[in-house]
Formats: C-alpha cells, structure tokens, sequence
C-alpha cells in the first residue's frame, strides 16, 4: 500500500512540474499583431491608405493593447497641412481628423497615413487596430467604415509592421582557428520577425577577415574580433573573439 501511495505522489508531481512548465512557457509567448516580439522590443506600426479620388474630410481612431508603450507618433504631410487636430492623452487610443474643403487631400497612391513606434512593455498578445470613422471624397461618397451608403470596400487600408532587432546571438562564443583554416558564423535574430540583414567585419583583417555570409578566414598568428551587426537602426550588435595559431609544422 505505502509502495502504490509513493507511485501516486510520484506521478502528480511529475504531472505538476510538466504543466507549470508548460503554463509558463506558454505566458512568455509574445506577438504584435500576430508577428512574433520580444518584451521591451521596439516595433514600428504603420497604417498605409490609398483612395480612388482626393478627401475632403478624414476622422479616424487607432486603439492599441495595454501591452503596448506610445513613443512616438508620425502623421503624413496630407494630414498635417491640411486643418489637423489629434489626441493622443489617452491610453490605448489614438484620435485624428482633417478637413482640406476644395482642394481636398491626395491619399490616390498609397501614402503612409500615419507611422508609430512602440515599446512591448509585456508578454502575450499585443494588438493594434484602425477604424476610420469618416471618410468623405470630393465626389460627396462616403468611405467611412460604418458611414451609410459607403464605398469602404474601394479603399486600401494596410497595416504593416517592422520590428528592430532586440538581440543577437552567434553559434560561437569565441572562436580559434589556424592560419587559412575558415568557419562559417551563423547569427540568430530575436525577435524572428525582425530583418535577417546582417553586416559583418573585422577589427583586423591582417589576423582574420570576414565576409558577407559570416565566413571567417584565419590569416596569421594573433587576435581580432569579429562583429555582426544588425542592418536596421536598432544599433544590436554581437562580437566574438578571435584566436588564429600557427598550423603545427
């Protein structure tokens, strides 16, 4: 009996430990608008807009999860040159209208309507989302998503998001190579959905160089480093030592 009782315990503390691994794993998981993040990343969101005639009046609302940090907010010149007011003083919500009466405001090619940067300042599911209110043409039709009789479907609302570079991480720490011997680094980019666009260089090619690929190539006795650096505006970077040694006669 006290052998069956010991199995039982056994098996619901293993059974414990492997959900609340499972649980916790689970929590870590971090995504903007679907796309993988990373906690205290940098990610850019920006609505795109193209119509088939100029506007005369636009009213929209962007609202953002709790999980998402407002740093900074760029509207497009059609926007602000025409009479522009916006709000950004509450949490999570974003407000803007124009009215450009006559000449109206030119959105026929696609136009970056509005650009924002964010820091995910939580794990989970972080979203954002547009919903344009008003959207009136020079022809007098009606754009707006809920406005009656609209022409919603004839606009191009995109969203697209560009996530920095949070870290980087090579598959050596140090590296030691004799002269003319070469190996390949490999650079892991977190979070995934940030560019894979790396530059690699040498503090001293005489020791070793590199290439665009990551391959390295010992050139003589002594020491350098070897930096990838992402090709975005994060300013991520990783550096590794570099060992060559003499072949042995």
């Amino acid at each position: 009996m006290k052998k069956y009782i010991s199995l039982l315990l056994s098996i619901l503390m293993a059974v414990s430990v492997i959900t609340v691994g499972f649980t916790a794993n689970a929590a870590t998981k971090t995504t903007v608008n679907g796309k993988s993040a990373v906690k205290n990343g940098i990610v850019y969101v920006t609505y795109t807009l193209k119509t088939p005639e100029k506007m005369e009046d636009i009213q929209a609302e962007i609202s953002y999860t709790s999980g998402l940090k407002l740093l900074s907010t760029i509207y497009s010149e059609e926007l602000t040159s025409s009479g522009f007011q916006h709000n950004e003083a509450i949490k999570g919500k974003i407000f803007f209208n124009a009215i450009n009466i006559g000449k109206g405001m030119d959105y026929t090619s696609t136009t970056n309507l509005v650009k924002m940067k964010f820091k995910v300042t939580a794990t989970g599911k972080q979203t954002t989302s547009f919903n344009m209110v008003c959207l009136d043409g020079k022809s007098g039709k009606s754009y707006g998503k809920s406005q009656s009789n609209t022409y919603y479907s004839k606009i191009q609302l995109k969203k697209v998001e560009k996530f920095m570079t949070y870290s980087i991480k090579l598959n050596k720490s140090s590296l030691k190579l004799k002269v003319k011997q070469s190996f390949k680094l490999k650079a892991t980019i977190n979070p995934t959905s940030a560019s894979k666009s790396v530059k690699w260089t040498t503090s001293d090619k005489k020791i070793a160089t590199v290439n665009k690929n990551g391959k390295v190539t010992a050139k003589k006795k002594g020491t350098c480093y070897i930096t990838c650096k992402a090709n975005d505006s994060s300013g991520k970077s990783k550096k590794i030592k570099v060992t060559v040694v003499k072949k042995k006669k």
